[in-house]
């Protein structure tokens, strides 16, 4: 018979009431005494209809009674119980007959004597199916970290470790499993790693400053001892803003780090390339050019030592001309001069001409005479790129690596190719600079020999024609018949014309061999204008063209100059307006633009009503024989040098001559000259002052 449960005192009232959890009573043979409203919810009973009912037909499930009575038997008969004061999860049924986990505690107790227990129920079965989630995402996560092919580590907040895979024990070299390092402290791990690294204490000291700052970190680059490259990620891992600890992952990045290394070295490959270029072909200097560019490789290529080597003219001797030296070598340049290369390396144009170039991974893959020369000054490998002028090997360009042997890549053998490659032409260009200086200063020579001979041979070339132009003068002055007349008047005429070509050429060439020297005397200007219209006048019998004379008010009367050289020069310029002008006139015009107390600025200007000239063709009118039209040196005749001439009196007397032309209606050459007044106060006097007290007679 179950046990009657005295009246209940009121705090077990209110226990009952008011307990979230569900409470039932039970005496010793499994009868239920009491039952709590919040177990009337969890087991769709009601409290009447349970009481007095054993515990094992109302909530256990059929698969479980046995156990149950085995284990209420048990404690009957030994005082002890599986499950008494202990939270055990086990299965309940509810009314329904559905079957769900619940957590339960029995507590014994005695009460009135009598012996029952307090059977405190929970359902778990939410409780159960998140602890699912959890352990379902924890597998999850675990199985992805260690599947993961970097190395990934994460500690609670004490540095303690929760999760590690095996490829983080395989990259930090841990010989143990991944999950033997579980609890363990990580710091103790990163102590015994730290000797992999290029930098033991620095890998120390880096994971405490992000540890202490909490920061994430992202793709930071760790160097290794053995050449490798790590690549590492942190993240503090929080709890809304609790810190509960760290997660570490670590990739072995050598692969990639080299191959970006190695393309950015390839840039760098290329604008150091166009540097070297830029270099050879702008710079003056050849050998600063070459200093610059082993400089420049020296230090992008890392070696010890960059040099230069050239054979002697005509000689097997070599001589080292330009050196770079890294930090911490000494330099070698004064040592290695005047070396005989056929005794010391016989070896070395058999390679060249096998490979074009030397470049072995340690100098005991050379020869025995270069290695023997290399090994005495502790050089570890070489790199030597031969050069070549006028298709003769004049020298080589040369790396040492005195630290340790090395593999030179493609870019660095093309590189050092490229210095010797533009020296070979730097050198090139000079020598054909120098060459070129040389013939054009003997050709200087030669035309200066040339001009100072003629000049020379102007009394001698003026005399005989002279004498030719007198014959014939006194020869007309016979008594001769009109044919002979005519024959010995066409004689003179030409003979007037030579000697006018003759002494342009001698002109000229006194002016080529700088023999032309100036004279500086009182000259009368209007008396020069006045003979050059005079001398010309008697060409222009034939045409209907004038020569007009133009002395403006104010030009001094006389001046300081040389007289034979302006008259040259006008004459120079009139004759050829006459020679070229078929109507209408010449002006010769002289004009002052300004004076000052001692000279004046005198402006002479030859206008014409001639042919004139094309815009194309006035640039070329003041060389030396040349003419606007070739056609007319026939028609016109002359040697072309004139205007040539003319120019460069004008320059020697500190002036410059211009022309102002337009074709088919003249033309306009001016020259302005400064010139020293003769007296202070000389003028020409105007229209007026000369006719004022003149008596004119006229005659029609």
């Amino acid at each position: 018979m179950p046990a009657i449960l005295p009246e209940k005192p009121d705090i077990l009232k209110t226990l009952l009431k008011a307990s979230l959890d569900s409470i039932i009573i039970v005496d010793e043979a499994g009868y239920i005494i009491e039952f709590s409203e919040a177990a009337e919810q969890l087991f769709g009973y009601n409290r009447a209809d349970v009481l007095l009912r054993t515990l094992a037909e109302t909530i256990i499930p059929p698969h479980l009674r046995e156990a149950h009575h085995n284990g209420l038997a048990h404690y009957i008969e030994t005082g002890e119980g599986p499950v008494l004061n202990r939270r055990v999860e086990v299965t309940a049924m509810h009314r329904s007959g559905a079957q769900f986990p619940i957590e339960i505690t029995i507590i014994p107790t005695e009460m009135d004597g009598q012996r029952i227990f307090f059977a405190y129920l929970r359902d778990i079965t939410e409780r159960q199916a998140f602890e699912r989630v959890i352990r379902r995402t924890s597998t999850r996560f675990e199985k992805l970290i260690t599947s993961l092919q970097g190395g990934v580590l994460v500690e609670d907040e004490t540095r303690h470790i929760v999760l590690v895979n095996q490829a983080f024990c395989n990259m930090f070299q841990i010989p143990v499993p991944a999950r033997s390092l579980y609890a363990s402290h990580s710091s103790t791990t990163a102590e015994s790693s730290k000797h992999l690294f290029a930098d033991p204490t620095g890998f120390i000291q880096r994971l405490d400053e992000i540890l202490k700052s909490e920061e994430p970190v992202s793709e930071e680059t760790l160097l290794l001892a053995d050449g490798r490259v790590f690549s590492r990620d942190y993240v503090p891992v929080t709890h809304d803003v609790d810190h509960i600890g760290h997660l570490w992952h670590y990739r072995d990045i050598t692969d990639s780090y080299r191959s970006q290394q190695r393309w950015r070295r390839m840039l760098r490959f290329e604008v150091v390339n166009k540097e070297i270029n830029r270099m050879f072909l702008q710079f003056t200097g050849v050998d600063e050019a070459l200093s610059r560019a082993l400089a420049m490789t020296g230090g992008l290529l890392n070696v010890s030592r960059v040099y230069a080597f050239r054979f002697r003219e005509n000689e097997r001797i070599l001589d080292n001309t330009h050196e770079w030296c890294a930090p911490g070598i000494a330099p070698e340049i004064n040592n290695l001069q005047g070396l005989p290369f056929d005794e010391m390396l016989p070896s070395f144009f058999p390679l060249v001409a096998e490979q074009d170039y030397i470049a072995p991974h340690h100098i005991t893959d050379l020869p025995e005479d270069l290695h023997g020369v290399l090994e005495a000054q502790d050089i570890e490998t070489i790199l030597w790129m031969p050069f070549y002028l006028n298709e003769r090997i004049e020298g080589f360009i040369g790396y040492d690596e005195m630290r340790q042997p090395r593999d030179w890549l493609p870019e660095e053998i093309t590189l050092a190719r490229i210095i010797a490659e533009n020296y070979a032409r730097a050198l090139e260009r000079d020598l054909a600079d120098r060459q070129l200086i040389q013939a054009r200063d003997e050709a200087i020579r030669t035309a200066q020999l040339r001009a100072q001979f003629v000049a020379n041979m102007s009394h001698e070339i003026r005399t005989p024609m002279t004498g030719i132009m007198g014959m014939l003068e006194l020869l007309l002055e016979t008594d001769t018949d009109a044919i002979q007349t005519e024959f010995a008047g066409e004689a003179l005429k030409s003979s007037k014309r030579l000697l006018t070509i003759i002494n342009d050429i001698l002109d000229f060439s006194k002016l080529e061999a700088g023999q032309i020297v100036l004279e500086s005397m009182p000259i009368d200007l209007r008396a020069i204008t006045t003979e050059i219209r005079m001398t010309l006048m008697p060409q222009l019998k034939n045409k209907p063209v004038d020569i007009l004379l133009n002395i403006a008010p104010g030009v001094p009367h006389r001046v300081h100059g040389d007289a034979t050289r302006i008259r040259q020069v006008l004459m120079n310029l009139a004759g050829n307006a006459v020679k070229f002008t078929h109507k209408g006139n010449v002006t010769l015009a002289v004009h002052v633009t300004h004076t000052t107390d001692h000279t004046a600025h005198i402006g002479f200007d030859v206008t014409d009503t001639g042919i004139g000239i094309s815009e194309e063709n006035i640039q070329r009118i003041f060389d030396s024989f040349v003419q606007a039209d070739g056609s007319t040196t026939r028609k016109y005749g002359g040697s072309g040098l004139g205007l040539s001439i003319s120019r460069q009196l004008v320059e020697l007397m500190g002036g410059t001559l211009s022309a102002s032309i337009a074709p088919g209606i003249g033309s306009t050459y001016t020259f302005l000259l400064r010139l020293p007044i003769a007296r202070a106060v000389s003028y020409l006097p105007n229209d007026h002052d000369r006719f004022a007290d003149l008596t004119l007679l006229l005659i029609d």
